[in-house]
């Protein structure tokens, strides 16, 4: 082109720029390619074609665009959202405008927008719902993108403005009401379903499950009440869990102090480890402290179950409500667990059957049973030999055990297989003669006899006169009849 035609180009573009300065909207209207949609309608007319086009350049300005579009120039400066995810060549080439009042700018296949373009992928429940379920007026959070499109009318129609946090859309739905202002949704729940919270671990709180707690409902452990007036939800924060019996009811009720892992697990509350039990269970936080033998004794001789409980033992339950307790014996006195040895002999006295009487928890034997308790609390004193013979020797000895009580407290009681008289003096008390410290040694007033003893007579020895014969093949000797006559002896 030679210089005239260049001269002549840029004279006729100077021309072409003064006539449009100069023309009326009528004249526009012969310009222009169409009418501009109803969005952009205040922009009509001649005069305000620079709003959106640059001189000399094909189509609108991009950067005019983003001048008044200025959400979406944000978003794009940051490379947010559909426009900031693409390289932008251009708002026209997908935004046609000049085709009529009821041309829709913003023509969108929302059937066939891949989501996961813009960072936020729609899986599970999400995949199933629509775009106005989530894009609507209400869930606009952007405060740029409200004004804007409140200006112009368009807040029920644009897709800016959300937010990705799970509150944004479900704020309303929040059934716990604050009390994980700390955390996400998304570290318990998925976009699966929203009653369930698979990504919770209990483990990551101040309380780990284990045992049993760990396939126990939510709802058996937090319970369901108004916060602070508002409608019931489920309590997960601000509960007691320091002690067992802040969830579970104490079916020992308070008859076993301490921590009731001293002897339970949360592998099962039935479930009690018998050897740490048995190896550490202070029983003297119990109503009976074991003493003596007792504390050598299994928790099994005392504790067992009904029907293999031993002679005198009874255990009671409590059901229901309060559910099953760990077997606890009725015990009234010693006998509530031992069996009375002495088959009531002694329910007749003082205080009736009290084993404690005469024995202590060392052991049965020996008892606390003496000579000083013989005098004191029977007819008969322990005096003389008697001190040295073992009871048995007196109280026989009846179906394996030894029996205490006495009918008559005589002699002969005990002592007719030892007779050596040989029933000579039926009747008479062995102490006339006998004492309990010598039994060979008789102290005999023979003057007292019907042959009082006198002159030579006092110096002769008992066997002189009283000679050993022969009874039922045991040696006696004869005291009573003998004739007293002096020929009898001095024949």
């Amino acid at each position: 082109m030679g210089l005239l035609s260049r001269t002549g180009v840029i004279l006729a573009a100077v021309v072409a720029t003064t006539m449009l300065a100069r023309v009326s909207p009528l004249d526009a209207q012969l310009i222009s390619p169409g009418k501009l949609a109803s969005a952009h309608g205040e922009f009509e007319g001649i005069r305000q074609c620079t709003q959106c086009h640059k001189l000399r350049q094909k189509g609108p300005s991009t950067e005019k665009c983003l001048t008044c579009h200025t959400p979406l120039q944000t978003r794009i400066e940051r490379g947010d959202g559909l426009h900031g995810a693409y390289d932008m060549e251009g708002c026209a080439k997908c935004h046609r405008d000049h085709l009529g009042r009821e041309y829709r700018m913003m023509a969108f296949d929302t059937a066939a927008f891949a989501h996961d373009s813009i960072d936020y992928a729609l899986v599970d429940a999400h995949a199933d719902i629509g775009c106005r379920d989530c894009h609507t007026a209400d869930l606009v959070a952007a405060s740029d993108v409200r004004q804007f499109k409140s200006r112009h009318g368009a807040l029920n129609s644009t897709f800016l403005g959300l937010e990705q946090a799970c509150q944004s859309c479900h704020g309303g739905d929040d059934p716990h009401q604050d009390q994980f202002a700390e955390r996400t949704c998304d570290q318990c729940h998925t976009e699966r379903v929203w009653d369930e919270a698979p990504r919770f671990d209990h483990d990551s709180t101040d309380y780990r499950l284990t045992g049993a707690h760990r396939t126990t409902t939510c709802e058996a452990c937090h319970p369901s009440r108004p916060i602070e007036g508002t409608n019931p939800t489920t309590v997960f924060t601000g509960l007691a869990f320091g002690r067992c019996n802040d969830c579970h009811r104490d079916s020992h009720q308070g008859s076993m102090a301490g921590a009731c892992s001293r002897c339970h697990s949360t592998g099962g509350w039935n479930r009690i480890n018998r050897t740490r039990f048995e190896g550490g269970f202070d029983h003297s936080t119990t109503d009976f402290d074991l003493r003596g033998a007792h504390a050598g004794a299994t928790c099994t001789v005392c504790h067992t179950t009904r029907g293999e409980a031993p002679v005198g033992l009874r255990f009671t339950f409590t059901r229901g409500s309060a559910g099953r307790r760990y077997p606890k014996p009725v015990v009234t006195d010693c006998v509530s667990c031992h069996t009375d040895y002495h088959e009531d002999e002694f329910r007749e006295t003082t205080g009736g059957v009290v084993c404690t009487n005469c024995h202590g928890e060392d052991g049965w034997i020996p008892t606390s049973f003496g000579p000083g308790r013989h005098a004191s609390d029977t007819d008969f004193a322990l005096a003389g030999r008697h001190i040295l013979v073992a009871c048995a020797d007196c109280h026989d000895s009846k179906a394996g055990r030894i029996s205490f009580r006495v009918e008559e407290a005589q002699c002969m009681s005990c002592h007719e297989d030892e007779n050596p008289h040989a029933n000579q003096f039926p009747g008479s008390d062995c102490a006339a003669c006998h004492t309990v410290g010598e039994f060979a040694n008789a102290t005999v007033d023979h003057q007292a006899t019907r042959f009082p003893l006198d002159g030579a007579h006092r110096d002769v020895p008992c066997a002189a006169c009283h000679p050993v014969e022969q009874v039922n093949g045991r040696s006696v000797t004869r005291f009573t009849p003998l004739d007293t006559a002096c020929k009898d002896c001095h024949a």
